[in-house]
């Protein structure tokens, strides 16, 4: 009587264009030999799905692995910003620029200070 126990889901991996896939099986504990049941009736050598090496295109790329058809046209080159309405080119900056104006504003009103108290006091 040989004791089995799960070693893979029971499910096939199917193979794709560039990886293997296996087939689900058991594994005996003492012999460890692989059963397609697990009864242990039904031994098996292999487990592996070799891959196909066969890319499945749509739209310019391969369903499985992300492959580049080579039969494909390119892609037309990104066009530029568009416009806002307000008659800008959007760059993608979102930085406010009130922050750093405000800071620099702050330091040459403190500058102004400084250099107003030493003339007082001088």
């Amino acid at each position: 009587m040989f004791i089995l126990y799960y070693l893979y889901s029971n499910t096939k991996v199917a193979a794709t264009c560039v990886k293997d896939g296996n087939v689900g099986y058991y594994l005996c504990e003492n012999s460890k030999l692989m059963f397609n049941n697990a009864e242990g009736t039904e031994i098996i050598t292999s487990v592996v799905i070799p891959a196909t090496g066969e890319h499945v295109y749509a739209n310019g790329k391969c369903t499985m692995c992300e492959a580049t058809d080579p039969a494909a046209t390119p892609a037309e080159p990104a066009k530029p910003a568009d416009k806002v309405s307000d008659g800008t080119t959007e760059t993608g900056d979102d930085a406010n620029i009130l922050l750093p104006m405000g800071l620099a504003l702050a330091a040459l009103l403190g500058m102004g200070a400084l250099v107003a108290t030493r003339r007082r006091n001088g």
